[in-house]
């Protein structure tokens, strides 16, 4: 029985418009055996409607095509099954390879980098313990530069670290910054790593209060894939305007407030603002870097390399929380379920105009906790 035309433009955006194994072959049910067999039924139906030895002569070079991309797909699948991922929807990661601890002494204190957490962008981020810290009450990690040029981003953000624990002169501002300070990474020395080749590595060390956390792209991802609800996504906003506002207050924007560089702490009600390799001072310098995943993140002065405004931050902030929402920020398109005066109120902060979107994060966290009104926010039960 030929494969005819219409059969294969039906079947091509499944096989090429796919960003998982899930969305060419579905939910296979039942264990590693039976997800094997349940993969190697629905692969027979697909290789039937592509299989370019069914094809008619001016249809060969599409299903050609299709049956490549369709066998690309199925090793796919079967090493997701393999490894118990499958189901996830998310794209294949091979496992990492075995990670051996390096013991080093810095300062003279006994650091030892104990796990990959992850390769960023600009460094890699290693869990760490570090002598004479308190590890029950705090989390010690270790930024390491991928490359000698990214080093100036890393002594970047630790000069702002630095900066955040001076004590300011006024009593008032110096009481709300000792409150926000748990809000951002504490950093407790850096120093440089060779390479084989010579060159130095900058690398930071720095610690989080401890406790089960995730950031928020990993609990909109993996635990709330239609949309993290509203009554969480308010408080974890509210806490990110005055994290913000603390660093506005030092002269400093952040300049990538994106949802893998913020911290939620479910349970305890609490963030940290990660990753400050990108801070500007503001009106005196301009953004140095940005991560292309979240592009649609940035407003457009970023991209124009003018200097940061504390607008600057406040459009990301409001474009995390979108995304947090399930909305899209890039298209300026936020759930239904969201009360219209809470929405209007995210979309003002996204304006490509800067001098149009609100100024003052402080100002803006209370516009938003008034349009809120009283609320009690229940701790986040996540598993």
């Amino acid at each position: 029985m030929l494969v005819t035309r219409s059969t294969l433009e039906a079947i091509a955006p499944r096989l090429e418009g796919a960003a998982c194994p899930e969305e060419v072959f579905g939910l296979l049910a039942g264990q590693t055996p039976e997800k094997l067999a349940a993969l190697k039924s629905v692969q027979r139906g697909l290789t039937r409607a592509c299989h370019p030895d069914l094809a008619a002569p001016a249809d060969k070079a599409l299903a050609t095509q299709l049956f490549q991309s369709l066998g690309i797909w199925e090793g796919i699948a079967r090493l997701k099954i393999e490894n118990g991922t499958y189901g996830d929807f998310q794209p294949y990661r091979a496992p990492s390879p075995p990670y051996t601890p390096v013991e080093l002494v810095v300062r003279g204190r006994a650091l030892k980098l104990t796990g990959l957490i992850v390769e960023g962008t600009f460094a890699g981020v290693h869990r760490a313990e570090y002598e004479g810290e308190d590890d029950s009450q705090r989390a010690v990690f270790v930024k390491i530069a991928r490359s000698a040029g990214d080093n100036d981003l890393l002594e970047r953000e630790y000069r702002v670290l630095k900066g955040f624990q001076q004590t300011d002169p006024d009593p008032d501002a110096e009481d709300f910054l000792a409150t926000q300070r748990a809000y951002v990474p504490c950093p407790l020395t850096s120093f440089s790593l060779l390479d084989e080749s010579g060159a130095k590595h900058r690398a930071n060390v720095l610690s989080v209060p401890q406790g089960r956390c995730l950031t928020a792209e990993t609990l909109r991802r993996d635990k709330y894939p239609c949309g993290i609800e509203p009554k969480h996504v308010w408080w974890i906003f509210r806490r990110l305007l005055l994290t913000i506002w603390m660093a506005h207050l030092k002269g400093t924007v952040h300049g990538g407030v994106t949802p893998d560089h913020v911290l939620v702490f479910p349970e305890a009600h609490g963030l940290v603002l990660l990753d400050w390799t990108c801070a500007a001072k503001i009106e005196e310098e301009h953004v140095p870097a940005i991560n292309p995943a979240y592009k649609a993140f940035y407003p457009p002065e970023i991209f124009r390399k003018e200097a940061a405004l504390p607008a600057t931050d406040l459009f990301m902030a409001a474009a995390t929380a979108i995304d947090m929402l399930g909305g899209d920020p890039g298209k300026r398109w936020i759930p239904s379920a969201v009360p219209a005066a809470l929405g209007e109120a995210l979309l003002s902060c996204l304006d490509p105009i800067a001098s149009r979107r609100p100024q003052d994060a402080e100002a803006f966290h209370n516009q938003f906790g008034a349009l809120l009104g009283r609320r009690i926010y229940s701790p986040m039960l996540i598993p």
